[in-house]
This record gives structure tokens, sequence and C-alpha cells, in this order.
């Protein structure tokens, strides 16, 4: 069986939903060791290693936490891969500075990390399926770049 770089999955929106999909679209070419559902700042900050700082100075859903969080995955975890995701699903949650529908998206692979933002509400459900959709595109992403790379 072919495979590729072991993946961890970390996730504050919505643990289940990307780390099941991603399972069942690319079980024959990579490996899905586990994940962590981050929802406080304490499991952020003891399991992922992201610094204190980084959530009192920009937030849980923010660039800077779920890059922390996809690093500490994969270092926690001995992992090539992580994805992380950090956001405001709804309906409720938001501030003016972050509305619902608001996430951040990090995956890794080895020294690279990528990022996207998502803004716009479209309902609860709607903004998992969108947040879960692109954290699978990005570290799509990532894995091709490592094939072209060797």
């Amino acid at each position: 069986m072919e495979r590729g770089p072991d993946t961890r999955y970390c996730r504050e929106l919505h643990g289940r939903k990307c780390g099941g999909r991603y399972y069942s679209r690319c079980r024959k070419f990579t490996i899905l060791k586990g994940g962590i559902i981050a929802y406080s700042n304490e499991i952020k900050e003891s399991l992922l290693g992201v610094n204190h700082e980084t959530l009192e100075t920009h937030g849980a859903v923010s660039e800077e936490t779920v890059i922390e969080m996809v690093k500490g995955a994969m270092k926690s975890m001995n992992s090539d891969c992580a994805v992380a995701t950090s956001g405001i699903a709804g309906p409720t949650g938001g501030t003016p500075d972050k509305p619902v529908g608001t996430i951040w998206i990090a995956a890794g692979c080895k020294d690279k990390v990528i990022t996207l933002k998502l803004e716009g509400d479209e309902g609860r459900n709607k903004n998992i399926a969108n947040a879960t959709q692109n954290a699978l595109q990005l570290l799509r992403k990532l894995f091709q770049n490592e094939e072209n790379e060797q």
C-alpha cells in the first residue's frame, strides 16, 4: 500500500468532521493516527504548546494561533503533517472584530505551514462544512508541493 506522510489533525471548530472526512478520502495514501479537539485555551497551551501570550494578544481565532497549533500537533504527536482550525461557527459567539463565520485554518508539513482565513456566516453547518473542505484542500496542496519537490 502506498503511503504519504503521516498526518495529525488538531481542530477546535468541529472535532470529528474534518478528521473523519480526511480519513474516508485519503486512507489509501496516508495515515491518520489521531487528533486533538482543543476547544479550551488550556488544551491549546498544554497539549499543543500554543503560547499564552499568543492567545492573549491575538486570541484563539487567529492566524498566529493556528500556526502554533499545527506546529504543536506535529511536535507533540511526532508527525510529518498536521491541520488546525480555529473559528466561530455560530450561531453565537461572534464579536465585531471576529464575527460568526470567521475561521482560521493552517496546514503544515515538516517546516512548511500555510494558512487561510474564511469569512462570512452561512449558518453553523455550512460554516463547518466550508472549513472542513478548505482544511482538506490546504493539506492536499501541501502534499502536492511535497511530491513536486521530491
